[in-house]
């Protein structure tokens, strides 16, 4: 056999196994194991062609409105995990062959490739609705068209490369991490190539895509049913693509900051790489200095994606040490590539081989017993709220839930519980209370394009709204039964 099909062929059955123990680890339900709020709003949003959080993410809510429209026989929020999925394999793809341009062999770039596939971090992303594995396949094909331009000195893989640096920009904001990298590493090769026909073609077509996704979200947070930024000027834009809602949580230079993301991430090196595989890190590091343009690539590369999560102060931080491991593992594989290239004994060459396959299948093992999950409450929270109330219904969330914010999103939205006459006040709604009162007092309410009718049941999960409420109207606590319990308040239109 051809060693190239022979290699193929080890290398789509690695894909296929990754494939099918992350299809087995799905997650089972609306929501995530990390975020589930988050995972929630992924799974619905494209549905309704609606406007997230900032940076805005268009791209990812227009590859899940696509997956959401699948005709197939499968829950939604499988169709948009499955987004996840995809994008991780392509990821593993892109980073094995990365390994093999640089001249690493088969053995350790398999192992190094199934070490990052069987982390915690990017296994658990890879099996829920999250923009993380997009953020990585781009990563992955950006690098590597840049090595295979370097390496076959092939023009078109720069222009490529360019055309999905830009490109990326539309799904996650800190890939513009990546940029000083990729732009050194260009100009200390051929300054020139930037400015060939081809290149400047492939930049401004790729602003051109840019533009018009940016555009498409501008218009959808103005229009769609469900927009937590409405866009109304440039400054608006400005603060939303820059993630200007995330910026507080940003400490740069707190001395704090630093102690507090150091110690998550050294805390998080176990069950995504394991601590034996810092040896062949620094072995690596010291193995690409033999072309030192593609070290600090990879290096400068690693940097920027330390320092960020370093600094940056949000629940599931851990998801953005995704490009930082994926430079680590190369870094790895180069280490294994060398120890392994040493002149030892046959035996001891195999033994060598068994402890290395020994760490991605140690990594399998312990982070599957995490990952494997059967049940979960937030699923059990949706069918039991909504198989309790099938229509005609305002849902009002608790303020500060924000994942019981998205379950109600999820079901109203997702599961078409609107076409039902039920509705979600949604935390992102200003003025919740008078809008509820104004309901209350008979007044007609248009929400979105949606218009609330008479009679509609008020179920009101947020303690100091019926509170307040109380003190006009007759509020009744009750309790729903079923796999989960759960407390409300039915609000209604007599007075107390």
């Amino acid at each position: 056999m051809n060693l190239r099909i022979k290699e193929n062929f080890i290398l789509n059955i690695f894909l296929f196994i990754f494939l099918i123990v992350y299809l087995h680890t799905l997650y089972p339900a609306p929501g995530g194991r990390v975020n589930a709020g988050d995972s929630m709003k992924w799974q619905f949003i494209g549905k309704v062609f609606g406007t997230p959080h900032p940076t805005g993410y268009p791209l990812f809510i227009i590859l899940s409105s696509l997956f959401a429209r699948i005709p197939l026989p499968i829950q939604l929020f499988i169709k948009v995990n499955l987004i996840s999925t995809i994008f991780a394999i392509l990821t593993l793809f892109f980073l094995y062959k990365t390994l093999r341009l640089l001249s690493l062999k088969i053995f350790p770039s398999l192992i190094s490739t199934s070490i990052f596939a069987f982390g915690e971090i990017f296994w658990s992303q890879a099996t829920e609705a999250e923009v993380y594995t997009l953020n990585s396949f781009f990563i992955s094909l950006i690098l590597y068209l840049l090595i295979l331009w370097k390496v076959k000195k092939d023009e078109k893989a720069l222009s490529l490369s360019i055309f999905f640096l830009i490109l990326s920009l539309s799904n996650h904001i800190t890939i513009s991490l990546f940029f000083p990298s990729v732009l050194t590493f260009i100009l200390s090769l051929s300054p020139k190539s930037l400015f060939q026909k081809r290149t400047i073609f492939y930049l401004i077509f790729s602003l051109f895509i840019l533009i018009l996704l940016y555009t498409f979200l501008i218009l959808r947070s103005n229009s769609s049913i469900y927009s937590e930024f409405p866009i109304k000027n440039l400054k608006d834009f400005i603060y939303f693509i820059s993630g200007g809602e995330w910026k507080r949580s940003l400490g740069f230079f707190h001395l704090s900051s630093i102690k507090t993301g150091m110690i998550k991430f050294i805390s998080s090196i176990p069950s995504n790489i394991t601590i034996p595989s810092l040896i062949f890190f620094v072995l690596g590091i010291f193995n690409f200095f033999k072309d030192l343009r593609v070290f600090f690539l990879l290096f400068f590369s690693t940097l920027l994606f330390l320092f960020f999560p370093l600094f940056y102060s949000i629940r599931d931080v851990e998801v953005n040490y995704i490009p930082l491991y994926f430079f680590i593992v190369i870094f790895i594989s180069s280490g294994m590539d060398l120890l392994l290239g040493l002149k030892f004994s046959k035996p001891l060459k195999k033994f060598l081989s068994l402890l290395l396959l020994s760490i991605p299948v140690f990594l399998s093992i312990s982070n599957y017993k995490e990952l494997k999950i059967e049940e979960s409450y937030w699923g059990d929270w949706i069918k039991v709220v909504f198989s309790s109330f099938k229509r005609d219904t305002i849902f009002i969330p608790d303020y500060i839930n924000y994942d019981q914010d998205m379950a109600l999103c999820y079901g109203v939205f997702g599961l078409d519980f609107i076409k039902k006459n039920n509705f979600v006040i949604s935390e992102h709604f200003p003025c919740r209370e008078r809008i509820i009162e104004d309901y209350l007092e008979g007044k007609e309410i248009s929400l979105r394009g949606f218009k609330l009718k008479k009679n509609m049941k008020i179920v009101c999960f947020d303690e100091g709204i019926a509170l307040e409420l109380s003190k006009k109207y007759k509020v009744e606590k009750r309790v729903l039964s079923g796999k989960v319990k759960i407390p409300y308040f039915r609000i209604s239109i007599e007075r107390d």
